[in-house]
């Protein structure tokens, strides 16, 4: 150990400055310069250690930063897109809904004119059914009078044939067959009637089921209204991307990394042992 002018001290002098034995031997042994030289290398050390986890901290937050500003891009997009393809879609469905109405509106149109045009055909059936029947009494109410025509005919012949000279009784027979001879000709005539009119009757149902069938065909077109398409609802949520994450930490961080890096040269090369002196 040297005094304060450089010189080395004996043990008187020692003694005067009341140096301690293990400070006399750390002196001498240089073993403070030692301590001065790791003290550098641990403050370097923390110094390389504070900066290596502040870079390593802004390099993350500059990513995370970059990824959160991407999300948000491929968010917006998206939003513009579902609203793009939502009103395309309702307006799609309204020109869909439009025409659909028009065609229901021209088949209700086509119903009604239908509805017209089978009462007419109705009403002309009817009055062609009718004539034709009318045709048939009338003719008949014809054969019917050249029948009492021919029976008044038939008697004057016959009386006139007589002169005056038959028996009643004789001239009664004459009667009774002329008579029973028309009598026989009205019920043919009648019958062929009844016919014609059971007839006429059953031409009558044919036509109105007829007609009836044409309204119900004409009908079932537009009994069912079409159904409208529903608006699309809202389409799948988007979820608005995150944040950007903070990293934590800090200063605090930053601090704790170089005192890491102090404790690992400390326990790597720094450690003094005394006894080994």
């Amino acid at each position: 150990m040297f005094n304060d002018i450089g010189v080395p001290i004996n043990d008187a002098e020692m003694a005067m400055y009341n140096i301690k034995p293990h400070e006399r031997i750390l002196a001498e042994s240089g073993i403070h310069n030692n301590i001065t030289f790791l003290g550098a290398m641990a403050v370097g050390s923390a110094v390389s250690g504070f900066m290596g986890s502040r870079n390593k901290r802004k390099n993350a937050q500059r990513q995370a930063n970059q990824q959160a500003e991407a999300a948000k891009r491929q968010f917006l997009n998206n939003v513009r897109q579902n609203a793009y393809k939502q009103r395309f879609d309702e307006l799609m469905i309204e020109t869909k809904n439009k025409r659909t109405m028009e065609e229901f509106d021209h088949r209700i149109k086509n119903y009604e004119y239908q509805k017209v045009t089978n009462r007419d055909a109705l009403i002309g059936a009817f009055a062609a059914e009718q004539f034709k029947l009318n045709e048939v009494f009338e003719q008949a109410a014809l054969n019917r009078n050249k029948q009492i025509k021919e029976l008044i005919r038939v008697q004057g012949q016959q009386a006139a044939a007589r002169g005056g000279n038959v028996s009643k009784s004789a001239e009664r027979a004459d009667m009774l067959n002329s008579l029973t001879e028309f009598g026989q000709e009205q019920v043919e005539l009648d019958k062929t009637l009844y016919s014609h009119r059971q007839a006429y009757k059953q031409r009558m149902g044919a036509i109105a089921g007829q007609h009836a069938n044409s309204d119900y065909t004409a009908w079932s077109k537009i009994a069912i209204a079409p159904m409208l398409d529903l608006a699309p609802g809202v389409g799948p949520s988007l979820s608005a991307p995150p944040p950007a994450a903070q990293q934590s930490g800090g200063f605090f961080s930053d601090f704790s990394a170089a005192v890491t890096g102090f404790s690992g040269i400390a326990a790597g090369g720094g450690r003094l042992d005394i006894g080994s002196l």
